[in-house]
């Protein structure tokens, strides 16, 4: 499953800007086509006209139960190979018509436009909107997979009551979009986690290891624990640290206790709750000397 946000971002990133009736002619032909409904969504009707004027686009449908499509003019040899009703009511320059396409190598060169514009679909989309059967679709989607171009898998997060009363649609995803969308919640990711300044850190570690601040300001103070109970949590913090035995009670003690008294060591130490020694040997060098 990936984010849902980033999918639809890259979905509308991977659409063809369109600001111009040459624009809207490029993103025709990059789209292999166009469908009436993303046509009239993306309010195209006032860019269409030189275009239709010029020849340099056409709208046809495929069936009889089909809604219009919007084709530019160079792909129409392309189409009328799967669907030769497309060249009833549109004539060609002759150039165009001596273009030759197999009908496999055609209907695969429409899928790859419309993945490459449309992110993530799945075969019945494309399938519906030629009028073809959804096993043909499947049979291109799995020849462009051979290539490296598409990859087939669950993409979309499916609501929870359709998880366990259908199997979820195999949906399929051009690789270039599918690598963006799997880099955006990454990228959102590391920009929500930022690094602590140093001032932030220092005092973190001053308060993790309870040092007391040298500041004479005592106009805010936390209750004060009894002696025993700060050498038992001071010992909490430094336990199983080797330091040399004068440090602890000359540095170490006093760095975090406030007027630390030695009896109270002693005392833990003939009660039973701690206990101390040398666990490891010193070094060779430092042997010889000893």
């Amino acid at each position: 499953m990936l984010d849902a946000a980033a999918i639809e971002r890259v979905r509308e990133q991977a659409w063809p800007y369109v600001n111009s009736s040459d624009e809207l002619h490029a993103a025709i032909s990059s789209l292999a086509y166009m469908t009436e409904q993303e046509f009239d969504d993306k309010e195209y009707s006032s860019l269409v006209q030189p275009l239709l004027d010029s020849a340099r686009v056409v709208s046809a449908r495929l069936s009889d139960n089909k809604s219009l499509i919007w084709v530019a003019t160079e792909s129409v040899p392309r189409l009328a190979v799967l669907f030769p009703m497309i060249l009833t009511d549109n004539k060609l320059p002759e150039f165009l018509v001596q273009q030759k396409w197999e009908p496999e190598e055609a209907l695969r060169e429409i899928v790859r436009g419309r993945l490459e514009g449309l992110g993530r679909i799945v075969a019945s989309d494309i399938a519906n909107e030629l009028g073809v059967k959804e096993e043909v679709i499947n049979a291109v989607l799995l020849a462009l997979e051979v290539e490296g171009f598409v990859f087939q898998g669950q993409f979309t997060p499916c609501p929870q009551p359709l998880q366990s009363s259908m199997p979820a649609a195999v949906e399929w995803c051009e690789l270039r979009l599918l690598q963006r969308i799997h880099r955006y919640p990454i990228d959102a990711h590391r920009k929500s986690i930022k690094p602590v300044s140093l001032e932030v850190c220092t005092e973190f570690l001053f308060d993790r290891h309870q040092l007391i601040s040298n500041q004479s300001d005592n106009s805010f103070q936390l209750p004060a624990l009894d002696g025993q109970t700060q050498l038992q949590n001071t010992l909490g913090v430094l336990d199983g640290i080797a330091e040399p035995a004068a440090a602890w009670e000359s540095e170490l003690y006093p760095a975090r206790i406030d007027s630390c008294d030695p009896g109270w060591l002693d005392v833990m130490c003939i009660s039973g709750r701690v206990a101390w020694g040398r666990y490891s040997l010193p070094a060779a060098s430092q042997r010889k000397l000893q």
